[in-house]
């Protein structure tokens, strides 16, 4: 379930349109006409209309209170509370346009994750492995859990988990 979210590219197009124009008044009525309300070069009154924004899928990601584990690493329940807290997101963001691309593919997919989380919560390395069945999915993995945030710990700590991805 590798998804490369970074390097989206936004293509604007412009629309032109085109009339005829005629000096000879016997032109039938019907000819056609623009119907573009764009601004022109002709037209500099006409308001611009700025580009559309790239969506940021990450906008939505749960924002988790700092916490504190009060322990010299985190814990297996300290792990399973935050993979549960980034689950569904992880899963909108990573799997879900994937899975409905191409339905005869796997219908659930695992990915292992090995992250090293800072004794403050931060992550300083993630690697994801497996579900090569989909293009990009350890790769979108790896950069969705790069944003988690931990609790803090006494020391680092070197994790381990697996993150399932199913068909809903």
């Amino acid at each position: 379930m590798h998804i490369r979210i970074f390097g989206l590219a936004t293509i604007l197009l412009i629309g032109c349109s085109a009339s005829v124009s005629t000096s000879d008044p016997s032109t039938p009525a019907s000819q056609p006409t623009p119907t573009s309300t764009s601004a022109t070069a002709t037209d500099p009154a006409a308001p611009a209309t700025p580009p559309a924004a790239p969506t940021d899928p990450y906008a939505d990601m749960p924002q988790l209170p700092e916490s504190d584990s009060g322990q010299l690493q985190l814990t297996s329940p300290d792990v399973s509370s935050i993979v549960n807290a980034y689950y569904k997101h992880i899963q909108k963001v990573c799997w879900n346009h994937r899975a409905s691309e191409d339905t005869t593919k796997e219908v659930s997919v695992r990915v292992e994750i090995q992250v090293e989380v800072l004794a403050n919560g931060s992550i300083k390395s993630v690697k994801g492995s497996g579900g090569e069945a989909y293009d990009g999915l350890a790769k979108c993995a790896e950069d969705h859990v790069r944003r988690w945030r931990f609790p803090k710990a006494e020391l680092n700590s070197i994790l381990t988990f697996p993150i399932l991805f199913t068909r809903e």
